[in-house]
């Protein structure tokens, strides 16, 4: 959208690319903390089965209410992990984004073909080990992914050493979003009741992202920021697949999910174009404002300070020409009329 609307390389779209990215890394570690809530509901199920089958062969209620004390032990660790793994890991990639660079300039390639390959192979090698890591932090893999392809950002020509594997990346994302529509119920998708509810869920979706936009100090760039961030992206209908795989949510609600995150998505960039456009135009009508200002003033100082030069190639007094001017012209028109005046002759007195 920031490319298509011509703001990806200005301030703003900075700020919106920054923000972009801050959303997706927390989107990434709640994704790990709903891996893990999938994990302990499983394990929640089938110490249910195990502690039933315990009671029923226990011949004291002591021997009952132990197991029972031990079916429903929380341990903190276990919702708290993924959290703070997920830091940890977020610090390695941001440390890796001020190594990488260094040591890829300080290696001597030889080529810029040698130069390109080898980028290429080391982007593949840190983004696996990045991968892997995150799998044994048990935190989500996607994280490891991208905290991969940030490390490489400031790495000059990264970008474009990549851009050889887009016919392979464009196919991934076909089948990674293949995967997610067969997932959806399309008989239910139209149902009133989850349309409902799905255009319910869209007000606290909007909401919460067009308050990002009330700390700009600017109204207009506010409304640009807030409408950027409401597009939710393929993170949140993969949030929402793992959610109703690990029956963290029933259909129902993963059919309104997928109505909200629809609509966020359908809505964001039409309104976003629009907070620019009406950003733009509100810049261009100020400057014009100022200019016309700028020209009325200059026009007026001209017409103040030609009377002192009365032809003759003398400078004359700036007090004489504003008695003139006095005399050839009274007070007349409204209070504002002459205050300005004043304002002009006092300004060539000044002069």
């Amino acid at each position: 959208m920031l490319q298509t609307a011509g703001e990806l390389n200005t301030p703003l779209g900075n700020l919106i690319a920054v923000a972009a990215m801050v959303d997706d890394v927390l989107s990434l570690v709640i994704l790990a903390v709903l891996q893990r809530l999938s994990v302990i509901n499983n394990d929640d199920v089938d110490g249910e089965s195990n502690t039933n089958v315990t009671t029923s062969m226990a011949s004291t209620s002591m021997t009952s209410t132990s197991t029972s004390l031990t079916s429903t032990e929380v341990n903190v660790w276990l919702y708290m992990e993924p959290v703070v793994m997920s830091i940890v890991l977020i610090v390695c990639g941001i440390v890796l984004t001020k190594v990488i660079p260094t040591l890829v300039k300080k290696i001597p390639w030889r080529t810029d073909e040698q130069r390109e390959v080898g980028v290429v192979v080391f982007m593949l090698l840190v983004t696996s080990s990045l991968v892997i890591a995150a799998s044994e932090a048990n935190t989500t893999i996607l994280l490891g992914a991208f905290l991969g392809g940030m490390a490489f950002a400031n790495v000059p020509k990264a970008t474009d050493y990549w851009s050889y594997f887009t016919p392979t990346n464009e196919l991934l994302t076909t089948i990674f979003f293949a995967t997610i529509g067969l997932v959806i119920p399309v008989q239910e998708l139209f149902d009133p009741l989850s349309i409902g509810y799905g255009l319910l869920y869209c007000i606290p979706a909007v909401f919460g992202k067009l308050v990002t936009g009330a700390f700009m100090k600017e109204w207009g760039n506010g409304l640009v920021v807030g409408w950027a961030m409401v597009g939710r992206g393929e993170l949140g209908f993969l949030m929402a697949q793992e959610s109703l795989e690990n029956e963290l949510v029933d259909k129902e609600t993963f059919i309104a999910s997928v109505w909200a995150l629809l609509v966020c998505t359908l809505i964001s960039p039409l309104l976003m174009r629009w907070a620019l456009r009406r950003k733009r135009r509100k810049g261009e009508e100020e400057e014009g404002g100022g200019d016309d200002c700028a020209d009325e003033v200059e026009v007026a100082f001209q017409h103040q300070l030609s009377p002192r030069f009365k032809g003759d190639g003398v400078l004359h007094d700036s007090h004489e020409v504003s008695s003139q001017s006095h005399s050839q012209s009274p007070e007349s028109g409204t209070p504002q009329q002459q205050q300005r005046q004043r304002s002009l002759d006092l300004s060539v007195s000044v002069l």
